[in-house]
């Protein structure tokens, strides 16, 4: 456990290290200040339209920044040469690839949260507030999407080097992003062979889409069941075994 600790102390450094967190923070501050100030005409749509903006810049910034901090946690202790000293603790090779995964989804949610954090309070305070509810499920189910996300890209890493592991985690997120609920239906529509290959493609990728209720908190719509909160939860920490599980059976093999 202290040698997890150390590698989330570790990946936090990383993060408030860069300078492109402190600049998103002050543009997200800005926006959202502008955002509580809005008063014309009582025009409620102008107001969710910029926090539309607001919220996209904070959930597109962080999954970037998981990413990076995700692909870089493997490739960092080769190039520091420190991965055999950490073999040598003895940490075993399980309790490394969790511990990676850990660091970075620690660093990384950090960072979410912060931002979010900015979010709610000054979306408390606006013109036209959010629901309290709605408020914490989409924060809630957009950081499972964010350990997901951590899960994938730390797994990539024990497959491909940084550069390679960055560009695949980042077409397979925005893919599922937007194409995701799409997927199922542009394989129906296809012919045989691409049919089943969309098919697998739709079961095997993990969908980002579903941890995505933005349009509900700009839309004041109604809160999500809990129930299924509940399953988004099970399935996101599938996925998340599944990857880390896949990554153990790589970095066991792999000779240092």
């Amino acid at each position: 456990m202290n040698t997890i600790g150390a590698m989330i102390r570790l990946a936090f450094k990383e993060i408030t290290r860069k300078k492109d967190f402190y600049v998103v923070l002050i543009l997200l501050a800005v926006i959202l200040f502008y955002t509580a100030q809005i008063r014309i005409y009582d025009i409620s749509s102008i107001v969710r339209y910029v926090r539309e903006i607001a919220l996209a810049l904070i959930f597109f910034f962080s999954a970037g920044l998981m990413v990076s901090v995700s692909a870089r946690q493997l490739p960092g202790e080769k190039s520091q040469r420190t991965l055999g000293v950490l073999m040598a603790k003895p940490v075993t090779r399980g309790q490394f690839v969790a511990g990676k995964f850990a660091a970075a989804f620690f660093a990384g949610g950090s960072a979410f949260l912060i931002f979010y954090s900015v979010f709610i309070g000054v979306s408390m305070t606006s013109v036209d507030p959010a629901g309290g509810i709605i408020l914490f499920q989409t924060g809630y189910l957009y950081l499972l999407g964010l350990a997901v996300l951590a899960a994938l890209s730390s797994s990539f890493s024990y497959f491909m080097t940084f550069g390679a592991n960055v560009s695949a985690s980042l077409i397979v997120y925005l893919t599922m992003m937007f194409y995701g609920e799409r997927l199922d239906l542009f394989a129906e529509h296809a012919g045989m062979i691409p049919k089943y290959f969309g098919k697998l493609l739709y079961y095997a990728l993990p969908h980002f889409e579903f941890f995505d209720i933005r349009t509900r908190l700009i839309h004041d719509w109604p809160a999500l069941p809990w129930s299924l909160i509940g399953i988004l939860t099970a399935y996101a920490g599938a996925m998340c075994v599944f990857l880390l599980f896949a990554a153990w059976l790589k970095f066991r093999r792999q000779v240092i």
